[in-house]
């Protein structure tokens, strides 16, 4: 792991670094194929992947047409970070609370195992994937919202306690991985009268919702999308008893005294 000195190429607008400065932290970074603006900035055709240890970048990035891989580093801000990626951009394993200064344009983005309290400063628009597994989200606010062609992208945010699924552009998803999330219900994702189910095989592990899950799937699995048309949650951890138990009748189930985590009301 390289340790860079600081060379202050982005904190202000009188930039006093030398263009010789840049090259210098380029060819001690590894990069290849690099080219840098009269501010700068540092633009590069094909991957970039960073070996080094530090809070940020130690220079300033334009465009990146391949991937941007930050991995490790021990940032705890993406400024000064490329604002255009042509492939994916990968910054787990560092010491981010929020994604501000993320690149706008991206294919895919993986920002796995920080510290993250917030999605804010995430790329609206992405092609492939996102993932935000393992970082201490509330909240998926300020995730990817759209594909830039309509089509749809994987969706993961597994080990984070957001306790519901909200700010989910559900129309863009191909398939949801939200285990061990502290889900009571779907609510915000999951539209009983869609005909499509995007959640991944084991979506309901370590989620109280798996409670509800396991007593229809002991006969069905798709018994349980089948039940939620009958709308007995009520929030939180609170179900509608008589709407739940004419859901288990219904639909052949037996239906339990009482279910782990929840409350009849």
């Amino acid at each position: 792991m390289r340790y860079l000195k600081d060379y202050k190429l982005f904190e202000n607008s009188n930039l006093n670094s030398t263009l010789n400065d840049v090259t210098e932290a380029c060819e001690a970074l590894g990069i290849k194929n690099y080219s840098i603006e009269n501010d700068g900035t540092v633009n590069v055709d094909g991957d970039v992947s960073l070996f080094f240890y530090g809070s940020k970048f130690p220079v300033k990035f334009g465009k990146v047409t391949g991937n941007f891989f930050c991995v490790n580093n021990g940032l705890t801000t993406l400024e000064g970070g490329p604002i255009e990626v042509g492939g994916g951009f990968k910054c787990s394993e560092n010491k981010l609370t929020s994604l501000e200064g993320a690149p706008k344009k991206v294919r895919y983005f993986i920002c796995e195992d920080n510290q993250l309290t917030t999605l804010k400063g995430c790329p609206e628009t992405l092609s492939h994937f996102f993932s935000c597994r393992r970082n201490n989200l509330t909240s998926l606010e300020g995730g990817p919202k759209r594909t830039p062609d309509g089509s749809k992208f994987n969706y993961y945010c597994s080990s984070n306690p957001l306790g519901k699924l909200d700010h989910l552009p559900s129309e863009y998803i191909d398939y949801l991985d939200c285990a061990d999330c502290g889900l009571y219900t779907l609510e915000g994702f999951y539209n009983p009268e869609d005909n499509f189910i995007y959640l991944s095989d084991h979506w309901y592990e370590k989620n109280p919702i798996g409670e509800v899950f396991e007593i229809f799937a002991e006969e069905d699995e798709m018994l349980f999308f089948e039940s939620l048309k009958y709308n007995y949650f009520m929030g939180g951890n609170k179900i509608n008893e008589s709407r739940f138990v004419r859901a288990c009748d219904d639909l052949g189930v037996t239906a339990p005294d009482h279910i782990e985590g929840y409350v009849w009301v």
